[in-house]
């Protein structure tokens, strides 16, 4: 009667995934094909910085390895890189759509089902880490006004949009092919003579583990944004410092920032480093400046921007002093946060302490108390 029951479900749950399937539209299919040769660049390009870095420290100690092994694996991770190269052309082209890929089209119309749009926060959520996590592709779209009001978008759909409806839609289809799995594993596995405990423990596995395969992209990138944004919160002092000390001198606005993102090599100088590849485009220190702001979330960054901007328009009056208050102020900040880290990690560290302690006090005391014994 059971296996009845679950062979029904799983019909139905069949049935269910074929219709909303049917009810995909091209699209939606555009936007996961879009999506995929994004993820495959993203892939791409996390697969060169790893060679990178194992080249770096490779050439640091050589001693580390073998010339032969460490031969292997970059042998091993370059044709991993051009995998993903290959993958990537395929997708940007609409050469290549597997049939997992479709199973995506299902989430989309659970998206759609359940009115997934701004106003929610899961969406919001994704959207902004999208955003932050560092990619030019999902770059947030700065709009403009035009003289008649209206709002001027550089896309029809903005593509964090777009790949965070990507994202959701996978979690969603893994999951509910999960669930389809396990169905499966209750008609097939008390028919070949296994036990309920086993049954319910593989049922319950295909779930779990279909769910972290969906999860692990969202999380990656999560974590990607967040990291970010922490090292752009650790170097933002040392620039808003040099911005300051380099106009004291003398120095223009743009010739600040040019020397400035010339003495660094790390995330921030990265950025200082678009916005003058930006004007070198012909693009005007506003927009520079406001893409910078789009790409990097940080209070001290925004105000900096609010005060170059106010420089750039009322002129130079009071840069200085502002320049000079805003460096002041967040170096302040630097030393609480600073702070608060300490107060933190000891807060962590009290409970190992507590049981090396006690661990300690068993070792000596129990010995003379067998000596009293």
């Amino acid at each position: 009667m059971t296996g009845l029951i679950f062979a029904a479900l799983l019909t139905v749950m069949v049935l269910f995934f074929i219709l909303q399937l049917k009810k995909a539209n091209n699209t939606m299919i555009i936007e996961i094909v879009k999506a995929k040769s994004w993820e495959k660049l993203f892939y791409a390009r996390s697969q060169q910085e790893k060679i990178n870095q194992f080249m770096a420290d490779y050439k640091a100690n050589p001693d580390s390895m073998s010339q032969k092994a460490a031969r292997k694996k970059y042998d091993s991770m370059v044709k991993q890189l051009n995998t993903y190269k290959e993958d990537y052309q395929r997708y940007a082209a609409g050469q290549k759509l597997q049939f997992y890929d479709m199973i995506i089209l299902f989430g989309y119309r659970i998206c759609v089902m359940l009115k997934l749009d701004n106003e929610s926060d899961l969406l919001r959520n994704v959207v902004r880490s999208c955003e932050l996590s560092g990619h030019i592709e999902l770059e947030k779209v700065v709009t403009k006004a035009r003289k008649d009001g209206e709002q001027e978008k550089a896309n029809k759909k903005k593509n964090s949009y777009i790949y965070a409806y990507y994202l959701i839609a996978t979690l969603i289809s893994y999951i509910y092919v999960g669930v389809a799995i396990a169905l499966l594993v209750c008609i097939v596995l008390p028919g070949m003579g296994k036990s309920v405990k086993i049954t319910a423990f593989i049922a319950v596995l295909s779930v779990a583990l279909m769910g972290i395969l969906g999860y692990l992209p969202l999380d990656e990138l999560a974590d990607r944004a967040k990291k970010r944004t922490e090292k752009i919160e650790n170097e933002v002092p040392n620039v808003i410092s040099k911005i300051a000390l380099l106009h004291m001198s003398g120095m223009t606005i743009v010739n600040s920032l040019e020397h400035t993102a010339g003495s660094g090599d790390s995330l921030i100088y990265k950025e200082l480093k678009l916005i003058l590849g930006d004007m070198d485009k012909a693009a005007s220190l506003d927009d520079a400046l406001t893409r910078l702001q789009s790409r990097c979330e940080n209070k001290y960054l925004d105000k900096l921007v609010t005060i170059l901007l106010s420089s750039d328009v009322y002129g130079n009056q009071k840069l200085t002093e502002d320049l000079l208050a805003l460096n002041a102020e967040c170096w302040l900040e630097k030393k609480h946060s600073v702070r608060r880290y300490v107060t933190a990690v000891q807060a962590k560290m009290q409970v190992p302490t507590m049981l090396m302690l006690i661990s300690i006090l068993i070792m000596v005391i129990v010995p003379v108390m067998e000596g009293f014994m």
